[in-house]
């Protein structure tokens, strides 16, 4: 997670103070991140492994009514979109966020850091990477 969350502040840093376009400085990360991984196992293939038996409960269903069953892997990435949404609604790099998607210029004239808001905000999708992976 912390590998995550690095790469995806370098390219927040990148974009926000370099200036690359954010689709190139995460396509760049990217091929780094895969090119890293080839390097550390030496160019051999990671075969999957069994779930440790404190993560079985995921690949579970959870039954509801009758028949009707969903799978208990919803229940984190429930629990990811309320975390979310809390940060994007009710904390202030959230407005920031939406401050900055909306209107950049606009954002900065109102006093918005918009460098910091851009690199807290690929930070935390690069932790929401790792994670998922």
């Amino acid at each position: 997670m912390g590998s995550g969350l690095a790469c995806g502040a370098l390219s927040g840093f990148a974009i926000a103070s370099i200036g690359l376009q954010p689709f190139v400085a995460t396509l760049a990360m990217m091929a780094f991140a895969r090119g890293l991984a080839k390097w550390a196992t030496g160019g051999a293939k990671v075969v999957l492994m069994d779930l440790p038996r404190s993560w079985e409960w995921l690949d579970r269903r959870l039954a509801l009514v009758g028949d009707f069953a969903i799978p208990a892997a919803i229940l984190p990435a429930l629990a990811c979109v309320g975390i979310t949404l809390f940060l994007l609604r009710r904390t202030t790099i959230g407005m920031g966020v939406y401050a900055t998607g909306d209107n950049e210029q606009a954002a900065r004239y109102a006093g918005v850091p918009v460098r910091r808001v851009k690199v807290v905000a690929y930070s935390i999708s690069g932790l929401a990477a790792a994670i998922a992976g």
